[in-house]
């Protein structure tokens, strides 16, 4: 074999590399950080026998830029074999990641199709009545926020907050707590939201420009 070659190889679990000589990479425009070390290659492109360097190396699999969609969007560890759905993002998916993404759905579907029904308003009002019999009025459980200032606040009354799914859809006092916008966001571990009032100071800017 010549000193300029390059040689092409598979590891022994299977995976494509080729092995770049440094005399071969003086002649060609090659990024110097892949001299003298073995560049990996799609595994795709290589069961079509071209060698295509992998650019992309989603946990163990390497692809190129043309083959990356083949490659489970959610595990990154087994090929995808159809399109999933997660809200509204949609991306490629391996068929185990797909079903669980499928009862992801049904359980977030039952979850609305809950808050919306009788049974939660009936919950959220005992809530009420205990929070205003023990306070004198309904306040958040974490920060003691009233129902009127998170309205003023924030523009909506205080949230039922489940503290445990274990009775969910016949939930018991002790399972579910008043929070304030705020506080909801927090437990959940999202960033606050703006109080209306910067909403209105930011429409009146962009009005006056």
């Amino acid at each position: 074999m010549a000193e300029n070659e390059t040689t092409s190889r598979v590891r022994p679990g299977g995976l494509p590399f080729i092995s770049v000589d440094s005399q071969f990479c003086e002649g060609v425009n090659m990024n110097p950080a892949m001299k003298q070390q073995e560049v990996k290659l799609c595994v795709v492109c290589w069961d079509d026998s071209i060698a295509t360097q992998a650019f992309h190396y989603p946990r163990t699999i390497p692809v190129c830029d043309k083959h990356c969609a083949c490659v489970c969007g959610r595990c990154e560890r087994r090929w995808a074999t159809r399109l999933g759905r997660d809200g509204r993002a949609v991306f490629s998916v391996c068929d185990e990641c797909n079903e669980t993404l499928e009862r992801l759905e049904a359980r977030r579907e039952a979850y609305k199709t809950h808050l919306s029904s009788d049974e939660w308003r009936k919950a959220r009002k005992t809530l009420k009545t205990e929070s205003r019999r023990e306070h004198g009025r309904v306040v958040c459980s974490r920060c003691g926020m009233t129902e009127h200032d998170n309205k003023v606040t924030y523009g909506e009354g205080l949230h039922g907050h489940h503290k445990t799914y274990e009775r969910f859809g016949q939930e018991k006092p002790e399972d579910v707590e008043l929070l304030c916008s705020r506080c909801h966001a927090w437990v959940h571990g999202n960033p606050a939201p703006k109080p209306i009032r910067d909403f209105y100071a930011e429409n009146l800017r962009k009005a006056m420009h």
